[in-house]
């Protein structure tokens, strides 16, 4: 990798660069990001989208997507969902 990398920008570029990386910024806004591209970001409103809808898409070799439409109980709403 050196030899792709350090023909357009020195060694002394990337420890200049790493100089002034302020560390405990940079490790909070990487929790964050995790945070929210996870637990509280997708997989919640993936969550929240299941409990509003009674598809689920599941492989099916035999379609030509490789995915079909599966319809499952649907206990309706406890209550209205707010969006």
């Amino acid at each position: 990798n050196a030899a792709t990398e350090l023909r357009w920008f020195g060694q002394d570029s990337f420890e200049r660069a790493e100089k002034t990386i302020d560390r405990a910024a940079h490790d909070k806004a990487r929790a964050n990001s995790f945070r929210l591209a996870g637990p509280e970001g997708i997989d919640a409103l993936l969550a929240k989208l299941r409990s509003l809808t009674n598809l689920r898409v599941v492989s099916d070799a035999a379609s030509a997507t490789g995915y079909k439409l599966e319809p499952g109980p649907f206990p309706g709403w406890a209550k209205a969902p707010e969006w």
